[in-house]
C-alpha cells in the first residue's frame, strides 16, 4: 500500500514538473533565410520574411555563409541553389523553399514545402474569367522540366475551366509552332518555363499575340514590359506572406496546395496602359478586386 502511495505521488510529482516547463515563444524559435546569392529580388524577399516573422530569431545567410548543418526549427530557401544546397544538411529542421523555377515532386510533404512562383491556378483563371472574359488559355510548355506544374494546374483548375497545353521540347520547337499557327484561344498564359522565356521566344510569342489579338498573361510585372497585357504575380511581399503562414501553421486560407507545393491565392494584377484598346479586354474591376488581389492599370 505504501509503494503504490510512493508511486502515485511520483507520477504526479512528474506530471507537474512537465506543466511547469515553458513552452517555447516565438522569440526562441529560429528560422534561418538562406538566398543562392545577394541580389536585389532575394534580398528583398528575405527582409519581407524577416518583417512578417518579427517576433521570431530569424537569420538571413546567402550560400557562402552555409557550410555546416542547421540548428534551426525551420529554413527557407530563396532561389534554385540555396534549395539544392541546404536540402542534404537541412538535418531535422523543416524545409520552405521559394523561388524555384521548376518544383520537383517530394514525398516528404510535412517536413519539405516549396511556395510557387505563381498564384493558384484556380484564383488566376477564375479571375480572368470574371475579371476579363477570357474563358480560355492556351500554356506553353516542356514537360520534362515542368511537369509537376502542368499536373498542378490540371488538378488545381476550375471544372469549366478550358485551357490548351502545347508540349514544346526546345527554343526551336517553340519557334517554330509560332510561325507554323497561333492557338485559338482567348488569352496565352505564361508560366515558369526556361524553354519557353528566352529572349527570342518572348519576342515573337508577343509579335504573334498582337498580330492574332490574342494576350500574352505574365507571371511577374516584367513581361508587361516585354508587351504582355496583363499580369497576374504573386509579390516578395506575397510570398513572405504565406512563408510566414506556414512557419506559424495558420489556417490554410492564403493558398491552395497539392502535395508539397503551396500556391498562393494572394496575388498582383497589372494591365499595360493599352491593353483595353489593343486586345478589347472588357475589365471588371469588381470582380478583379477579389480579397487578396491588389490592382494596378484600371482607372
Amino acid at each position: 500500500m505504501i509503494k503504490r502511495v510512493i508511486c502515485l505521488n511520483l507520477i504526479l510529482f512528474l506530471f507537474s514538473a512537465l506543466l511547469l516547463i515553458p513552452a517555447k515563444s516565438s522569440s526562441e524559435r529560429k528560422i534561418c533565410v538562406v538566398m543562392s546569392k545577394k541580389i536585389a529580388p532575394y534580398e528583398s524577399l528575405a527582409l519581407e520574411i524577416k518583417k512578417e516573422l518579427k517576433n521570431y530569431d530569424v537569420s538571413i545567410k546567402d550560400l557562402e555563409q552555409t557550410k555546416s548543418d542547421f540548428d534551426s526549427e525551420f529554413i527557407v530557401t530563396i532561389g534554385q541553389d540555396a534549395y539544392k544546397s541546404v536540402l542534404p544538411l537541412r538535418g531535422s529542421s523543416k524545409l520552405i523553399y521559394t523561388m524555384v523555377l521548376n518544383p520537383e515532386e517530394n514525398d516528404n510533404h510535412s517536413e519539405i514545402l516549396g511556395v510557387a512562383m505563381i498564384p493558384s491556378p484556380r484564383q488566376q483563371l477564375t479571375l480572368l474569367k470574371n475579371g476579363a472574359g477570357i474563358k480560355s488559355v492556351s500554356i506553353f510548355y516542356n514537360h520534362l522540366p515542368t511537369k509537376k506544374i502542368v499536373e498542378d494546374f490540371e488538378k488545381l483548375a476550375p471544372p469549366d475551366a478550358k485551357f490548351n497545353f502545347i508540349d514544346v521540347l526546345s527554343e526551336k520547337d517553340f519557334l517554330d509552332i509560332l510561325d507554323a499557327s497561333f492557338p485559338k484561344s482567348d488569352a496565352i498564359l505564361l508560366i515558369p518555363d526556361a524553354t519557353v522565356l528566352t529572349e527570342h521566344g518572348i519576342k515573337k510569342l508577343v509579335l504573334k499575340s498582337y498580330e492574332n489579338k490574342v494576350p500574352v498573361i505574365g507571371f511577374s510585372p516584367m513581361y508587361i514590359d516585354l508587351g504582355a497585357a496583363m499580369s497576374i504575380s504573386v509579390s516578395e511581399k506575397l510570398t513572405a506572406k504565406v512563408v510566414a503562414n506556414l512557419v506559424k501553421e495558420s489556417p490554410k486560407e492564403y493558398w491552395d496546395r497539392t502535395d508539397g507545393l503551396c500556391y498562393p491565392r494572394l496575388c498582383e494584377i497589372r494591365f499595360s496602359k493599352n491593353a483595353r484598346e489593343k486586345f478589347s479586354l472588357n475589365l471588371d474591376k469588381n470582380a478583379l478586386n477579389c480579397d487578396g488581389c491588389e490592382i494596378w492599370g484600371i482607372e
